[in-house]
């Protein structure tokens, strides 16, 4: 992991952030916290239902830091245009273009920098219509001690106050 964690450091630094995690700190929780403290940012979504599949396109603008959820069921993912640096705990830092394909595994949380405008699209079996019955099937509780709010109210406010359809 060694490997892979300094991999993430480095890539923290080419986006203008402290790469000095703190002992005992998770580093998924560190970059949540760094990502806690920037004001809300506009990620459009576009859910889509079809009997027995979800999918879910997120669009990411240059420049960002995103903090993906951590998955619990295996699902595809594509990448249907732009360019990012994907760091996870298993794989470390990959540089990842359109067109790709992926499958998730569950477990999987990925912190993205986003090099260009980047649309990736997520597909999930579900026989649900609820957005957020389904998201409470396929994603882990948020847990992060370095953060004092709860993402789904920080979502909500932003949605509310500014309009804002957040990932």
């Amino acid at each position: 992991m060694s490997e892979t964690l300094e991999d993430l450091k480095a890539a923290l630094r080419v986006f203008g952030h402290s790469s000095d995690i703190p002992a005992g700190v998770k580093p998924m929780d560190y970059v949540g916290a760094i990502i806690g403290s920037f004001p809300a940012s506009h990620a459009p979504v576009i859910e889509t239902f079809t009997p027995g599949l979800y999918s879910r396109e997120i669009t990411m603008f240059p420049g960002s830091i995103i903090l993906s959820e951590t998955h619990l069921t295996e699902h595809q993912y594509v990448i249907l245009s732009g360019q990012a640096a994907v760091w996870t705990e298993e794989t470390g830092l990959q540089y990842l273009s359109a067109p790709h394909f992926g499958v998730t595994h569950p477990g999987t949380q990925r912190v993205l920098f986003i090099y260009e405008e980047c649309r990736w699209i997520t597909f999930h079996a579900t026989e649900l219509t609820d957005s957020d019955e389904i998201r409470r099937t396929i994603l882990a509780p948020f847990e992060n001690p370095l953060l004092d709010f709860d993402p789904a109210e920080r979502r909500e406010k932003a949605e509310k106050e500014y309009n804002l359809l957040l990932a």
